[in-house]
């Protein structure tokens, strides 16, 4: 689905749509569904001749936008063998000038189901059947060079599932200057893309080996691109990546991948961030007491303050914040970070007084996601912090 969606995003210019439509239909086994996938897309779409070849191997078609875009032709054949191995069917239908729609449909077990699968996966697919090895992964801390925000989501949904730690650089310059500013066993592993803005994958790679860090050397570098051809992959390795990992990426094999590299290395003892936003010191006092052994807390005094401490440190994974504040208060800070993309996935907290149920619903309709009263009690702090970081690592 992520190749699928990629190709829509790609080959549609600005202005179009694309839309994703998933319909469950029910199947003679109760424990599974048949659910058909629908995207549909207003780009750029496809001759006859073309779409007869559209799920062949290194099949390209060639237009004035292809010539500008990464790809070997390679993602729409993998997905279509993923599928089939599935028990499932890929179609699509286009038009040239008008869009295209690709049709999936899978049979897949219904939460709670039970039984074998209608299919088996084939030796040849994405992997085998068995659940992925991720042993010996959890408490790893991968940097992530991705500027595709769907790549991005899907490359850290997989690494979290396996328990390891994500940080994302949004282009190739980013990645290095995250690497060569951060303490020394910050990173284990890095994953890297190719065809990036400002710095590409190459021109990073090569960057970080010749920094000063103490890394610099030894910190495996896996190449994450689309282009899979034999001289990519030399260039790949001649630049000073130790892998490389061909686009869509298939969690067994980038684990596995993982695994050789990261062999006996443990992920660093790192405390997560929390921002304590509040313009009372003896506020700040309280609520540095009540947790931090176990978090490594920042401070800011204004909610225009916490926005700059957020934008330096994207690794913070908590807000606790007060309401009333200069320059800009609690509930201004609150739907401005839930209005951000970046901070989808940041548990808040709001630290406000006791006994005002309208303030409580208006903190509750800005974004929060549960409240501190004061005066409060560490206890309380920190049963309140745990609960709602539990909510989006469970996610």
């Amino acid at each position: 689905m992520d190749n699928i969606l990629s190709n829509a995003l790609k080959f549609t210019p600005a202005g179009g749509q694309v839309s994703c439509r998933i319909t469950e239909n029910p199947m003679a086994n109760k424990n599974y569904g048949m659910y058909r996938f629908e995207i549909t897309d207003t780009g750029i779409g496809m001759s006859e001749e073309q779409q007869l070849h559209a799920f062949d191997p290194f099949y390209r078609a060639q237009t004035a936008l292809t010539e500008h875009t990464e790809g070997t032709g390679l993602g729409l054949s993998i997905t279509k063998n993923m599928v089939d191995s599935m028990g499932g069917t890929a179609t699509l239908h286009s038009t040239v000038g008008v869009g295209t729609t690709f049709v999936v449909e899978l049979p897949l077990r219904v939460s709670g189901g039970e039984g074998q699968h209608p299919a088996t996966w084939s030796n040849t697919g994405a992997g085998t059947g068995a659940a992925a090895d991720t042993s010996g992964l959890r408490g790893l801390q991968v940097l992530v060079c991705e500027d595709h925000p769907i790549n991005q989501t899907v490359a850290k949904r997989i690494l979290e599932k396996a328990g390891m730690r994500v940080v994302l650089a949004e282009n190739g310059q980013a990645g290095y200057e995250k690497f060569a500013q951060s303490r020394p066993g910050s990173y284990q592993v890095i994953l890297m893309d190719i065809q990036m803005p400002v710095m590409n994958g190459y021109e990073a790679t090569q960057a970080i080996r010749e920094c000063g860090h103490p890394q610099a050397k030894t910190i495996p570098i896996l190449a994450m691109t689309a282009n899979a051809f034999a001289e990519d992959i030399q260039k790949s390795l001649a630049s000073g990546m130790n892998e490389h990992l061909a686009k869509p990426l298939e969690p067994a094999r980038l684990y596995a991948a993982l695994r050789r590299f990261t062999k006996g290395v443990e992920g660093p003892a790192i405390k997560q961030k929390v921002l304590f936003v509040d313009d009372v010191e003896l506020n700040i006092a309280v609520l540095t007491a009540a947790i931090d052994e176990e978090y490594e807390v920042l401070v800011a005094h204004s909610g225009r303050q916490a926005l700059e401490v957020l934008a330096q440190n994207p690794d913070i994974t908590a807000v606790i914040t007060d309401i009333v504040m200069p320059e800009m208060d609690g509930i201004a800070l609150i739907r401005t970070l839930r209005a951000d993309p970046r901070y989808r996935r940041l548990a808040i907290l709001a630290n406000t007084q006791y006994g005002d149920p309208a303030q409580a619903e208006q903190l509750i309709d800005a974004g929060a996601d549960d409240f501190l009263y004061k005066p409060t009690t560490p206890h309380v702090v920190r049963n309140r912090l745990q609960n709602v970081l539990r909510k989006y690592q469970q996610d």
